[in-house]
């Protein structure tokens, strides 16, 4: 499987794995609401239960039914609320008909009571009944406490599960990315080296075909190719002189890869480090100073979170134009590394550095990317260093421009510092 389907695998499992905890969302929602309905339901039912119960406390301290109006407002206000149950479980629904039942019992005994009472009104039946709608309510109301209590664990069961669920899925996920990251680290990996491997065998006159461990439609065509160029050679009178220059045009090209960023289309750090050097020994030699520009995009971050990474790698990109168009032919430039980049000026003091500085900061100024409906006005902070005639080292160099950085950033971004000096300088 090539590396382009293999990242198209992985999108279309993201796609997925979006699709599923959208639909893993909106299910625990409807069964949150499904939920809290229940438990607000059950809530409500107990407010009326412990109201009914209040009026026969009350009957209890008064023999007259004053409040037998107020009675009949409540059992029918419980009455409407039962019918309106929403969809609940076998065991709720259990409780609910035992409510329903009871509750159809206690009218007719309160009514029976209300009788009794209108004809002896302070009999010893009357209390006798009165207490068994006592008894009647307390049933209810313990009903009442369990379907609560029911609703509730009902409840917290959905709550767990939305827990479980979703430290399933990040679990998945975390695994999956590291899978694909190893995965496709590996078959870069392993097609360089068995194609360097076959650069050298060529070299020393071993015309072997280069097999790849693990097949990619990008570099299987490379080796196709690379493997009938061998064959051709093997066929046919080559002399050693045309296989080396052959071998040295591949290896050209390979390092000229190797020395490159791919989406920028500059030097990468590993060239940036074999120019340095050169140039360091050089300004030993004349003697003549050397100077390092380093900068750093500014705010890049939120431009990726804002806009996306798309737009990020064409801020970079705009960089790079910008830098190129400002920068002299004999200077240096290279991707550092993320959103830093690093410029070296042969024969360039700390004055010739600052102006280079101001000019690609104005450049960029003057200059937004524009992207669609979209203007972008990008900034760097630069940290400047100039070589001294005894320095050993050119990470020394680069170590110094990186402090001016940071103090360039710390005092504000979208300017210039010059290492060991930290005066405050603007655009």
């Amino acid at each position: 499987m090539g590396l382009i389907k293999r990242l198209y695998l992985f999108t279309f499992a993201g796609i997925i794995l979006i699709t599923i905890v959208m639909s893993l969302l909106f299910w625990f929602l409807n069964a949150l609401n499904s939920a809290m309905e229940k438990v607000d339901y059950t809530q409500r039912i107990g407010e009326v239960v412990d109201q009914l119960q209040l009026h026969v406390f009350e009957r209890e301290t008064n023999l007259s039914y004053r409040e037998a109006h107020d009675w009949f407002v409540d059992q029918e206000r419980f009455m409407n609320l039962i019918q309106t149950a929403p969809i609940l479980s076998s065991k709720q629904q259990t409780l609910q008909n035992s409510i329903v039942s009871q509750n159809a019992s206690l009218i007719i005994l309160f009514k029976h009571i209300q009788q009794v009472t209108e004809k002896f009104p302070e009999s010893k039946i009357s209390s006798h009944l009165n207490a068994r709608l006592l008894m009647q309510i307390e049933v209810i109301r313990e009903d009442c406490l369990e379907l609560v209590a029911n609703a509730e664990v009902s409840l917290r069961q959905v709550m767990q599960t939305l827990f479980y669920l979703i430290a399933l899925i990040l679990l998945v996920t975390v695994c999956g990315l590291v899978w694909g990251g190893i995965s496709v680290s590996r078959v870069f990996r392993s097609s360089i080296n068995e194609i360097q491997q076959g650069i050298r065998d060529i070299a020393n006159g071993d015309y072997t075909e280069i097999k790849l461990s693990q097949n990619t439609s990008e570099f299987s065509d490379f080796v196709e190719k690379f493997n009938a160029m061998s064959k051709q050679l093997s066929e046919t009178t080559v002399s050693r002189d045309s296989l080396q220059r052959l071998v040295a045009e591949r290896t050209k090209a390979l390092e000229l890869i190797s020395n490159t960023d791919a989406l920028t289309n500059i030097a990468n750090r590993r060239a940036l480090y074999e120019r340095g050097e050169l140039e360091l020994s050089r300004s030993k030699r004349h003697p003549i100073k050397l100077a390092l520009l380093m900068l750093d995009c500014d705010f890049f971050k939120k431009v990726n979170d804002t806009y996306g990474h798309l737009i990020g790698d064409q801020v970079l990109q705009h960089l790079c134009r910008t830098f190129e168009k400002v920068i002299r032919n004999i200077d240096f430039l290279a991707r550092y590394g993320g959103e830093e980049f690093v410029i070296l000026l042969p024969s360039s003091d700390e004055t010739g550095a600052i102006e280079m500085a101001k000019r690609i900061q104005l450049t960029l100024k003057n200059n937004p990317l524009v992207i669609n409906e979209l203007s972008l006005h990008v900034t760097v902070s630069i940290g400047i260093a100039i070589s001294k005639y005894n320095s050993t080292k050119f990470e020394n160099l680069l170590d110094a421009a990186d402090h001016a950085l940071l103090h360039a950033k710390k005092n504000g971004r979208d300017r210039f510092e010059v290492a060991e000096s930290y005066t405050n300088r603007n655009n």
